[in-house]
């Protein structure tokens, strides 16, 4: 499955559309529409992730650079 949706994800870069890459992987497109479905999920999370995980790295950093 990690395997499909990284070929999705390229393929989706490269400008296929969704038929375009069920063709080529020989998979349906519902599945193919899921997948994009499940990338686009996980990139909102990692930009609603991005501002905590930069503070916690800038706090982490300030606490080494206290401590010299």
């Amino acid at each position: 499955m990690a395997w499909r949706r990284n070929k999705v994800r390229e393929l989706l870069t490269r400008g296929y559309v969704q038929y375009e890459i069920a063709n080529t992987l020989h998979i349906s497109q519902p599945t193919i529409s899921r997948d994009i479905h499940y990338i686009q999920k996980e990139l909102r999370k990692k930009k609603a992730n991005y501002g905590e995980r930069l503070f916690e790295v800038y706090y982490n950093s300030l606490q080494g650079w206290m401590k010299s």
